[in-house]
């Protein structure tokens, strides 16, 4: 028998709105913790990242990790971490990122595509849908209740 993960669905007609889901999720943040981020490419990863970072009071400039495969940022209470898993080629290469060093006592590791990897269980699940070129469709998903809360 398998563990029941709580979810909710919503739908983001645009940035704005993506906003205010993330205002929803940031008083929810403790550390450490790691989101995990699943989606096909340009559904709005890299920009949902942007948005909490901006509820989270960092003002580092977040851009996609694409390339650089991990990305710090800083907030007042944070140390963020983002990472891309789209250009590895397996375990192997994750398994060289040593992420769970990367998850200290005050740190939040965003994971783009995470559902390449099985080496860990991250703590929630962000699945966006791309709808049309502005809508998403958010589904979120976490063993704690918490994060449901506020959606239903």
């Amino acid at each position: 028998m398998g563990i029941d993960m709580d979810h909710v669905s919503i739908t983001i007609n645009d940035e704005h709105d993506l906003q205010i889901f993330c205002k929803k999720l940031a008083p929810l943040i403790t550390a450490p913790l790691v989101v995990g981020l699943t989606g096909t490419m340009g559904s709005g990863k890299t920009t949902f990242v942007r948005s909490i970072c901006q509820e989270l009071n960092s003002t580092d400039w977040v851009n996609s990790p694409t390339y650089s495969i991990i990305q710090r940022y800083s907030s007042p209470i944070f140390d963020i971490c983002h990472i891309d898993l789209y250009r590895l080629n397996g375990e192997m290469d994750i398994d060289l990122l040593d992420i769970p060093s990367l998850i200290a006592h005050n740190t939040i590791v965003f994971i783009e595509w995470i559902d390449k990897t099985h080496q860990f269980e991250p703590d929630v699940t962000i699945h966006m849908t791309t709808i049309d070129e502005s809508k998403r469709a958010i589904t979120l998903k976490t063993l704690n209740p918490d994060w449901i809360q506020p959606f239903k």
